[in-house]
């Protein structure tokens, strides 16, 4: 069974992630989104600890919104496949999702997400 998150929200109480899978484990983080097509707006996935993502093997590109120990994000890119992500020391996790669901959602540096029960 897939472990999966409450419902990811802005601080503006707009779902940032209304499907999120967790990977916390050795073998989940390792495999991340290679085995998936494609993500749909609103879905994503959640690696943790991260400090650092690549796009290796991927077959479509990815917005990686890092963030800290509280969920207040450090830093957002965007990564096209075959790509490296920059290394974020203050990163304890990072939420991919469909290239461009950040800025579509006007996430910024220093917002808080927060996780609610669907």
């Amino acid at each position: 069974m897939k472990k999966s998150l409450p419902k990811v929200m802005t601080p503006g109480g707009v779902a940032f992630l209304e499907r999120c899978r967790l990977a916390t484990g050795f073998w989940d983080r390792l495999v991340g989104l290679l085995a998936t097509e494609s993500l749909e707006a609103g879905e994503g996935i959640f690696i943790g600890p991260c400090k650092q993502v690549h796009t290796f093997f991927m077959r479509f590109p990815i917005d990686a919104v890092f963030v800290d120990g509280e969920d207040r994000v450090v830093a957002i890119e965007s990564l096209a496949p075959w790509r490296v992500s920059g290394l974020h020391w203050r990163a304890k996790g990072v939420y991919e999702t469909p290239v461009g669901h950040a800025r579509r959602l006007a996430i910024r540096v220093g917002e808080k997400l927060e996780l609610r029960s669907c």
